[in-house]
């Protein structure tokens, strides 16, 4: 499931060559540095703020994944067998009123065991184990639809579109999060743990705008009240905001991100502890993981650093969402020129997410730009992350 390393700036040149345009008239369009855009396209540079590739991939008319990421060609169900097992289980001709269901019957499940076991796939899927839970999903589907359990469905569609967003197939995402809608059947709980996915999924589109829309408005509706809000509510309540305050920081709106998470901060303080559940994952160590990585998006790797360091511990926090944080802080060490620290921050990031970090762009780029300073014979951790993320130098 994993797709090659491509370095951003290979794509970059090959997209706006095909487009027909300069670099001067690409960075104009942009509103981006040419230096930047130089830097990238000659890999003497390997990444670079997400705002800085959102505006590329916008002045080049491509989704932002086509920016940053390889794509692996569908031609053969031998190429990527776990993506096409998870489009089938998304888009099941078994729907379609001529077709017979794809499922055996003898592999219906009771309740009870279609809930323990989407209990364990969510805890695989938290950890990053999506090879494993593509395989695991048609099933997992049809039982769902079988016993007529909804809550049991849009758990599952929920963990499709992750699965789905991190491969950068946002179209099909948004897709299993339609379905997810769909169950929800116009509750609002359900719709904002639903909003959750859909928000995040736009993000990825680099729709900042609409991602942050989708998330603000569907907290407006949730919003929980000073005395009465469950912590269903405030988790869910939290998610959201925390989800618009990223798109704001993306889109360049450093003051409107801040005033989404000092939001969330106070439905932290008042949830007490980091609740992660099947509809959310929010509390004070998410905001506080939030705050670096806005930090870093805003270019303040200083400020990120310094926030990393107070940290709060955070044992409740799927591993994805701890890794994630630390490639931030694997790229910020790195641009302030601490090496020993960058390595180190990309180090915990592989023990605790290795198979989820293979699919993130920036372990790559950073790993590559370390490898231009530091030398794998002084560095085996360095030589062991290049090797499992396929970077050549």
């Amino acid at each position: 499931m994993s797709e090659p390393d491509a370095p951003i700036g290979e794509n970059l040149a090959r997209i706006r060559r095909a487009r027909g345009h300069t670099q001067e008239e690409l960075a104009h369009a942009a509103e981006v540095s040419v230096d930047v855009i130089a830097r990238l396209e000659q890999g003497r540079k390997h990444t670079a703020r997400w705002s800085t590739l959102s505006a590329l991939a916008h002045a080049l008319d491509v989704e932002l994944s086509e920016l940053v990421m390889t794509r692996t060609p569908l031609a053969t169900p031998k190429e990527n067998p776990a993506l096409l097992n998870l489009r089938r289980a998304l888009t099941d001709i078994g729907e379609m009123p001529w077709s017979g269901d794809f499922a055996e019957n003898e592999s219906t499940t009771s309740p009870l065991q279609l809930n323990e076991t989407i209990q364990s796939a969510w805890f695989r899927y938290q950890s990053g184990e999506f090879a494993l839970l593509a395989q695991l999903l048609p099933n997992l589907l049809a039982d769902a639809r079988r016993l007529g359990a909804p809550e049991s469905l849009a758990s599952v569609y929920h963990m499709a579109a992750g699965i789905a967003v991190t491969l950068g197939r946002e179209d099909l995402a948004l897709h299993a999060v339609e379905k997810a809608l769909c169950c929800a059947d116009g509750r609002a709980l359900p719709q904002a743990a639903s909003a959750t996915f859909g928000s995040w999924v736009l993000l990825k589109q680099g729709r900042y705008g609409d991602a942050e829309t989708v998330a603000v408005r569907q907290a407006e509706e949730i919003e929980p009240g000073f005395q009465k809000g469950t912590s269903e509510q405030l988790a869910l309540f939290g998610h959201l905001l925390i989800n618009a305050s990223a798109a704001a920081v993306r889109a360049n709106r450093g003051v409107r991100a801040a005033e989404l998470l000092d939001v969330a901060a106070g439905a932290a303080m008042r949830l007490g502890a980091d609740v992660c559940s099947q509809q959310s994952v929010f509390g004070p160590a998410v905001v506080a993981m939030t705050a670096v990585n806005n930090a870093v998006e805003l270019g303040e790797m200083d400020t990120a650093l310094q926030l990393a360091s107070t940290m709060p511990k955070a044992p409740r926090v799927p591993a994805t969402w701890a890794a994630r944080c630390l490639l931030n802080i694997a790229y910020a060490a790195a641009e302030s020129g601490n090496d020993v620290a960058a390595v180190d921050a990309l180090w915990r990031s592989r023990t605790m997410a290795g198979e989820w970090m293979r699919y993130h762009p920036l372990g790559r780029a950073v790993v590559r730009d370390l490898l231009e300073r530091v030398s794998r014979r002084t560095s085996p951790r360095l030589r062991t992350l290049a090797a499992e993320l396929k970077v050549v130098p």
